[in-house]
Parts: C-alpha cells; structure tokens; sequence
C-alpha cells in the first residue's frame, strides 16, 4: 500500500528541521494513509485484481476497481475472450470503468466470469494534503488523548475530536469511490 504522502512534506508543512520525529511520522502516515483510503473506499496505485462474478445474460461488467489500465485476461465458462479491436469485432473493449462485450454475452452462470486486469491511479493533491493535515493533528494532537476541553487559568479551552476535520472531510468528498449498478 502506498503512503498518500511523505515524511518530508509534512515536517515541511510543520516547520520541523530536525529528525528526531520521523519513525513517528512515518508510523502516522501509513495509519493516516489506511485511514483514508477505507473512508473513501479506493485505494491509490497500481495492482492487479481479478473479478470472479456470475454472468447475467448482458454485454457489459462495471469493474470493481478503476480506472482500469489493462485487461490481462478474460475468460467466461472457461472460454478465453479476446481484445476487440474496433466494435464491429468480436470479443471485448474497456470503456472507462466498463468491460464492453462485442458477439459474446457474460452468460447465466455461478462465478462463471473471470476478469484479470490492472488498475490504479496516482495520489490526488488534494488527497495529499489532507493526508498531510491529519498527520499533522494526530502529531499536534498526541499529548492530549482522550481530552475533550482543559481549563487554564480561569479559561476552557475545547478541543475538536472529529476522526476528520469538517474541512478536510470536504476536501476529500469528491474522491468517494461510488458503485453504481
């Protein structure tokens, strides 16, 4: 699993120079990294997968995991099919999230269809720097686990103690992974 960002661009965004903190930050980020993508149900990347679904009688499988980058295999009842070349071939073509199927059908069957393929995008920016920021408050935040508010000289001080802050939860929204059927 890739780290969504780097020891680095969070000391940086910190202000920190010195090393004494990195096994911490780099424990922090790879918490923070899971963290994340589980919440926005994708994860960052490059891998391979196989989908072994049960065919319907259609032409088209929504892909569990996209953007695809490469079909390695596909097989339905065993059958290997190939790559189509144009649509007035026969055998499949990805389009977008989509295996389109051309003079075949993903036909009725138990787990019948098998998919392999490649599949990943690189770490969003924005998806970075919210990464970074919720390091930085677990970071900032370390020394007072499980405090809800303070009082300091006749003052309270309330702390926040969201998973995610509103903010970054709006920077990160538009990055949830939704399966439409």
């Amino acid at each position: 699993m890739p780290e969504l960002t780097t020891c680095a661009a969070v000391k940086a965004y910190l202000g920190i120079t010195h090393d004494n903190d990195n096994d911490l930050f780099e424990m922090l980020i790879i918490a923070e990294s899971v963290f994340i993508e589980s919440w926005l149900g994708r994860k960052y990347g490059t891998s391979s997968y196989t989908d072994i679904y049960s065919g319907s009688g259609g032409t088209e499988h929504q892909f569990w995991n996209y953007p695809v980058i490469a079909v390695t295999s596909l097989t339905i009842d065993g059958k290997t099919i190939n790559e189509a070349e144009t649509i007035q071939d026969t055998g499949y073509m990805v389009y977008v999230n989509r295996l389109l199927l051309f003079g075949h059908v993903f036909s009725w069957g138990k787990n019948n269809c098998r998919v392999e393929y490649n599949a990943g995008e690189d770490v969003p920016a924005d998806v970075g720097q919210a990464c970074i920021e919720l390091v930085a408050i677990r970071y900032k935040n370390r020394d007072r686990i499980g405090l809800k508010s303070k009082g300091l000289a006749g003052e309270t001080i309330t702390y926040d103690r969201k998973d995610i802050p509103d903010e970054i939860k709006a920077r990160l929204h538009p990055h949830r992974k939704v399966m439409i059927s």
